[in-house]
C-alpha cells in the first residue's frame, strides 16, 4: 500500500507543546480550506504525518502505526488521529464537522481537541473548541484511542520505506 507521509519536526517540550502544535497546524489548515484527515505517528525529534484517504479500516490502521517501525528511525512513541473530521448524530443522520487532534501514548496518556467547524468547512468556531485529556481524569472519548492496545492484541504491524522512483 502507498501512503502520504508528511514528516514535520516535533515540537520541544512535552505533551501539551505537541497538541498545541498540532491544533495550530490544523486550525491553518481548515481556514486553508483543507485538514483532510491524518494519523499521527511521533519518533524521537520528527511527527509523520499520514494520509488516511483509501485507508478501509481506520482504526486497525493506527493500531498497526503503533508498532510501526522504520530501520533508520525507530520505533513509535505516540500516535493519533487530525484533521477535519464528520460526525453522525443518535439517529445516523449527518452532524456538524468537526476538526480534532486527539494523540495517545502506550502508557494510556491521551490528549484531545476538538472544535465544531462552519457549514462551509472552513471556519473554527473557536467558542465550541474543548480540551480533555487523561491527566486530568477525563473519560476517553468515544471511538478514539485503544490504538496501543489493538496493535498489540491483534499483532498488527506496518514497515514504512521511501517509495520507488517513478523513472528508473
Amino acid at each position: 500500500m502507498n501512503v502520504r507521509v508528511e514528516v514535520l519536526p516535533r515540537p520541544t517540550g512535552g505533551d501539551e507543546e505537541l497538541g498545541a502544535a498540532l491544533v495550530d497546524l490544523v486550525t491553518r489548515a481548515v481556514i486553508r480550506g483543507g485538514a483532510p484527515p491524518a494519523g499521527v505517528a511521533g519518533r524521537g525529534d520528527r511527527v509523520d504525518l499520514v494520509g488516511l484517504q483509501g485507508i478501509p479500516h481506520i482504526p486497525r490502521f493506527l493500531g498497526a502505526l503503533t508498532r510501526s517501525t522504520r530501520a533508520d528511525l525507530g520505533s513509535v512513541d505516540v500516535v493519533g488521529l487530525l484533521g477535519a473530521l464528520p460526525t453522525v448524530g443518535r439517529g445516523g443522520e449527518a452532524g456538524p464537522p468537526v476538526a480534532v487532534v486527539f494523540l495517545e501514548w502506550p502508557d494510556c496518556r491521551w490528549w484531545y481537541w476538538r472544535a465544531l467547524l462552519g457549514a462551509d468547512r472552513k471556519v473554527l468556531l473557536p467558542e465550541t473548541a474543548t480540551w480533555s485529556r487523561a491527566h486530568d481524569g477525563d473519560r476517553m472519548p468515544p471511538q478514539l484511542g485503544r490504538w496501543w492496545t489493538l496493535g498489540r492484541r491483534a499483532g498488527l504491524s506496518l514497515a514504512f520505506r521511501p517509495a520507488e522512483p517513478i523513472v528508473h
